[in-house]
C-alpha cells in the first residue's frame, strides 16, 4: 500500500504513466494471486507469481533504482 501511495505519484511524475501502470498492475495481480483460496495457490497460480515476481523485481532493479541512482547518487 506504501508502494502505490507514495512511490507510484512520484514514478508517475518522473518516469511517466507506463511503468507506474505495469508496475502497479503487476502489484494487483500478485496480490490478487497471494490472497488466492485460503492461503494455498494452485501450480498454475503459483507459476504465474513466481513470473509476475521476478518480472516485477526485474523492472524494478532497472528502471526504477536505475533512475534513483542516476538522479541522486551517494557517492
Amino acid at each position: 500500500m506504501k508502494e502505490e501511495r507514495l512511490l507510484f505519484p512520484l514514478l508517475h511524475r518522473y518516469l511517466g504513466s507506463t511503468i507506474c501502470n505495469q508496475l502497479n498492475t503487476e502489484n494487483t495481480e500478485m496480490i490478487s494471486l497471494a490472497k488466492g483460496q485460503q492461503g494455498s495457490l494452485s501450480e498454475e497460480s503459483f507459476s504465474r507469481l513466481e513470473k509476475l515476481l521476478k518480472t516485477h523485481v526485474s523492472t524494478e532493479e532497472n528502471v526504477l533504482f536505475w533512475y534513483l541512482d542516476v538522479e541522486h547518487p551517494t557517492d
